[in-house]
């Protein structure tokens, strides 16, 4: 087998935004680059081949195996990685559109004061009252959505807006 390190070098100098894929869908730290995952997938491995990745964290070399036709196991001890790697790889189907499409029109997320409040220990020394008041209301109306596939992306996508705001 022939490794072009010359690549991989080059890609481990790169200064270039992560894009693609579901990458963008949640910034998980630590993450590396999916440019550097898809090279080193594709140099040592073939399409069909199995890819494990003991520590998936934000799945960035499962999103990548998978777009490269291979078959993907990835492992990780926070529960956080698991949740945002199922949402960046779980296809979704037509259904799963029309019901993601519905909750976000029948919902409105700019008045806390008519949600219910989030009343966690640990959360209420972090936040505002009003904050957790809107979050409960925000993941209270995923509540509706029959497909898990599309109340998973729902609530990622709330992840990823509270996380950049």
């Amino acid at each position: 087998m022939e490794i072009e390190t010359s690549r991989i070098v080059e890609i481990l100098r790169s200064r270039k935004l992560v894009d693609g894929q579901t990458h963008n869908f949640y910034y998980y730290p630590a993450r590396f680059s999916p440019e550097l995952a898809k090279e080193i997938i594709s140099t040592f491995s073939s399409t069909g081949d199995w890819f494990f990745d003991p520590f998936m964290g934000g799945g960035t070399s499962i999103v990548e195996s998978l777009a490269l036709g291979r078959y993907a196991i990835g492992v990780d001890i926070n529960s956080l990685a698991w949740f945002v790697t199922l949402g960046k790889t779980t296809p979704l189907t037509s259904s799963d559109h029309s019901q993601l499409q519905e909750w976000a029109s029948n919902n409105e997320f700019d008045h806390p004061e008519i949600c219910p409040s989030l009343s966690i220990a640990e959360l209420t020394k972090h936040f505002p009252n009003h904050f957790l008041i809107f979050l409960d209301g925000v993941l209270q109306s995923t509540k509706d959505i029959k497909s898990q596939r599309a109340k998973r992306l729902a609530r990622a996508a709330i992840l990823k807006h509270i996380r950049a705001s």
